[in-house]
């Protein structure tokens, strides 16, 4: 992979000079990526059941509008794995709303007319999770720009807020079942919804543990009934130190929201606010405690929950959509100490119009930008957490075996594992837009281990956890997750209602662990398959000649894709090529990312030795010595002949090798 003209960063530059060694040490600031392109300007994004992420916003060129085409992004595959999409349908879906549907699906309420521009449309869409097309589903009641929608605890999905097609301010909510819409009068209410700094902009809603809505427009905060007619109550009002729809809020905790950043008293074209504060819901009334300000003033910021239940809350500036002390460094919140720590240094200024979204391997995409803006920003980067770090390497990761999916509430879940496991997590799948995710919600789960198995118990109910899909991670003592298998949890699912807790799990949910993963043998030998691609590494055409590039291929069984696996005596390895007895080389002894591998006499050089770092699905990463850098087939290609290089480490399935003997 090449990094874009202009986008390679050193890592003394990714939090500056003057801290001590240690300190930037991945595993206590954790690493972005460099940046890769995006077809698109990703101003929404949704994580979709089987981890891929449906994108949208603009135009190839960056110009504002999504009637004609999105992006559906393979995680999978690495960077460049994007698909560029037509949307049929014939609406501007720019300015919308998403959520992923308990069923899986997409929702995709609202947009803009374009013609004129700026204006709600009644619109909506279903994004199909598996074809990945746009298919017309029921038309709302009323026009709307700007909506935000909440899965409710029955399954179905509320809009509320956004502008109609005369840009007025939309007070009234409608919930979405079964393909159609119904207008909740009873909860239309005038002092939530409003023009007052922007109250109709993406109200942010979750639900409460006590089932009802819980939301913030502005400074206002409100419970919303949405049974029935509905009906609404003002809650309270947030301390002058951070709200409006410039800000950005999570829901770390069932219950426990985080608010931070936005304008200090309303008025977005102000400088921008440091502050933050946590609101609890628990007691079924919000409490507000004030939370030590942020490292950067932040405007259009992005709050993600992590896979372990911290905050990483990243980009934005000072001033309103303004490159003025544009807070490129992240911060990460702890909800313990309740402090906000400084970590690494993004590449690109991600002002409004980004995204922050939760991946499967617990990194986070970071992306989009601009269209309005003093960037337009095609390209995203990943932030990979210091939990992923041991040290400057990334640390090995526990494993998840299969197992039934489908979960139901108060499940008892048996879970094949490889490693050890001190803590289960879940995080509902992300559906971000304008600084605010409309799908995230964090819970730990209660667990037990009993041999090769850890027994999980599902939440209680949809009000703690609305039905859906989310990310259970295993974390191993050391405190670094395992990459995620998303579950469907729904209470149409069966559920044993925590029989066998305990640690007595009923016969018919033992899964037999699964077959440990091929690793290294000394003196074995193995085809080496790239994870992405499923091709081989391979000398081409057979050759015994010093200096050839080595290549991917398709699978052959010839020895000129077999490798010997040779030790160094060290805790490192030579790949020798059974073909040629020739060793896998990093060329010219090269320290430079993207320098290619070809193979040559042994000699015992640092740049022929490699250690194997454990990757994804029984995948290895091979990291050469010399410069601690990874071998890596070049932009993510799938074709015949695509040559392998070194890289920055970054654990993306081009950089993950299968051994088969």
């Amino acid at each position: 992979m090449q990094i874009p003209q202009g986008k390679a960063l050193s890592f003394a530059l990714f939090i500056g000079a003057g801290l001590p060694g240690a300190l930037m040490a991945n595993d206590n600031i954790g690493r972005f990526s460099q940046t890769f392109g995006w077809p698109i300007i990703p101003i929404h994004a949704t994580l979709l059941p089987d981890g891929q992420v449906f994108t949208f916003g603009t135009r190839g060129n960056g110009d504002q509008g999504a009637g004609f085409e999105y992006v559906v992004w393979n995680f999978w595959g690495g960077w460049g794995a994007h698909q560029f999409l037509p949307n049929t349908q014939g609406t501007d879906i720019f300015c919308s709303a998403t959520s992923l549907l308990p069923s899986g699906d997409v929702l995709v309420a609202g947009g803009d007319t374009r013609n004129p521009v700026n204006k709600g449309i009644k619109d909506s869409l279903i994004l199909q999770s598996g074809a990945k097309t746009l298919e017309r589903s029921g038309w709302m009641n009323f026009a709307r720009w700007y909506p935000s929608l909440v899965t409710l605890p029955n399954g179905e999905t509320l809009v509320h807020g956004g502008q109609d097609i005369n840009s007025v301010a939309n007070t009234v909510p409608e919930i979405y079942g079964n393909g159609a819409w119904r207008t909740l009068w009873g909860a239309n209410n005038g002092d939530i919804i409003n023009d007052e700094e922007g109250k109709w902009f993406y109200p942010r809603n979750w639900v409460a543990p006590n089932g009802r809505i819980f939301g913030i427009t502005g400074n206002v905060m409100y419970f919303m009934d949405w049974a029935a007619d509905g009906a609404t109550q003002i809650a309270g009002y947030l301390p002058d130190k951070t709200r409006s729809h410039t800000s950005t809020s999570v829901m770390y905790q069932p219950g426990k929201i985080l608010q931070v950043g936005g304008s200090m008293y309303g008025d977005v074209q102000a400088e921008g606010s440091r502050g933050a504060v946590t609101i609890d819901v628990t007691g079924g009334w919000p409490v507000v405690q004030d939370v030590q300000n942020m490292g950067w003033r932040r405007i259009w910021a992005g709050a993600t929950v992590l896979a372990n239940g911290e905050v990483f809350v990243s980009g934005g500036s000072a001033w309103e959509n303004k490159a003025i002390d544009e807070a490129r460094t992240a911060e990460i919140w702890n909800p313990n100490s309740r402090q906000f720590r400084a970590v690494a240094t993004a590449g690109n200024a991600r002002l409004y119009h980004n995204v922050s979204l939760l991946l499967p391997d617990g990194s986070v995409l970071t992306g989009g930008g601009g269209s309005p803006g003093p960037y337009n920003n095609l390209n995203a980067e990943i932030y990979y957490p210091p939990y992923l770090f041991d040290g400057e390497d990334f640390a090995p990761r526990p494993t998840i075996g299969d197992f039934n999916i489908q979960q139901g509430y108060k499940n008892l879940q048996a879970i094949p594992y490889g490693g050890d496991v001190a803590r289960v997590t879940l995080v509902r799948n992300g559906a971000v837009t304008h600084s605010h995710d409309m799908g995230q919600r964090f819970l730990d789960l209660g667990f037990n281990v009993q041999g090769g198995q850890v027994n999980v118990t599902m939440p209680n109910d949809a009000n703690i956890a609305p039905p859906g899909y989310y990310m259970l991670f295993l974390f191993n003592a050391a405190g670094t997750p395992s990459y995620a298998k998303i579950i469907h949890l729904d209470g149409a699912n069966p559920s044993n209602q925590g029989a066998g807790a305990g640690g007595r799990v009923p016969p018919h949910q033992v899964v037999n662990p699964p077959a440990p993963a091929v690793g290294p043998t000394s003196g074995g030998v193995y085809t080496i398959s790239a994870r992405h691609s499923n091709k081989c590494v391979d000398v081409p055409a057979a050759t015994s000649d010093n200096g050839v590039t080595i290549q991917q291929y398709a699978c052959n069984g010839t020895d000129a894709q077999k490798f010997r696996v040779h030790p160094a005596g060290d805790g490192s390895y030579f790949l020798i090529n059974v073909n040629s007895q020739k060793c896998l080389d990093v060329a010219d002894n090269s320290g430079e990312p993207g320098h290619r591998i070809q193979q040559w006499d042994c000699y015992g050089g640092a740049n022929q030795k490699v250690r194997f770092l454990p990757g994804a699905e029984g995948s290895y990463q091979l990291k050469f010595e010399n410069a601690g850098l990874c071998a890596d087939v070049t932009n993510l290609s799938q074709d015949d002949g695509a040559a392998l290089q070194q890289w920055h480490c970054a654990g993306t399935a081009n950089q993950e090798f299968w051994l088969r003997p």
